[in-house]
């Protein structure tokens, strides 16, 4: 059999490197998108939006997110630790709902700034945990996610009405906060 700490440390490993190779790429998808918005008005519906290169670098660590994610909850709940305390029931609901907001970010096309934002400055929370004020500027861009999702044009769009779940991350946030977890993986 294997052992389950092992695969924690090579799946936490793999989430370090994973962010920190990406944090480049995904600082300027996000600032690619905060910089040359789409002109949402020459599209006649959401579906019509392109796939940009930014996209493809947010989806490449959406998709590697999910995998680690799902492959952290699995090992936790094998090792009984899913909510045997205060940090690993805020990590948990953080993973958990994160899970969902991305399966909903894999069905849009293109993602505003503000969505971009925090999955950039995530990057940054992993590669760089002991820097405590990350954790406020994510803070930040996730409160700015959730005001420009209910702001047009998206309010309105059926597929980025879904991404309005993504307000759930606050409490998982708070959670973290309060029992002061760190963002440390290996």
């Amino acid at each position: 059999m294997f052992n389950l700490a092992q695969v924690k440390y090579a799946n936490d490993t793999f989430w370090y490197y994973t962010s920190a190779g990406l944090l480049l790429p995904l600082t300027f998808a996000a600032m690619h998108k905060l910089l040359r918005p789409l002109n949402y008005e020459k599209y006649p519906s959401e579906s019509d939006f392109p796939l940009t290169k930014a996209d493809m670098v947010l989806r490449a660590y959406t998709i590697t997110g999910m995998f680690s994610y799902i492959l952290d909850l699995c090992l936790r709940y094998a090792s009984g630790t899913l909510v045997d305390q205060g940090c690993s029931v805020g990590f948990t609901m953080h993973h958990v709902v994160a899970l969902v907001i991305m399966g909903v970010t894999l069905t849009i096309k293109y993602l505003p700034a503000a969505v971009a934002m925090p999955w950039s400055m995530h990057a940054y929370l992993i590669t760089f945990p002991q820097v405590t004020l990350l954790n406020y500027v994510y803070l930040a861009m996730v409160a700015a996610a959730i005001y420009q999702i209910y702001q047009n044009p998206f309010k309105y769009m059926p597929k980025y009405r879904n991404l309005q779940v993504i307000w759930l991350l606050l409490p998982t946030l708070v959670v973290l906060w309060f029992f002061d977890c760190s963002n440390h993986l290996i």
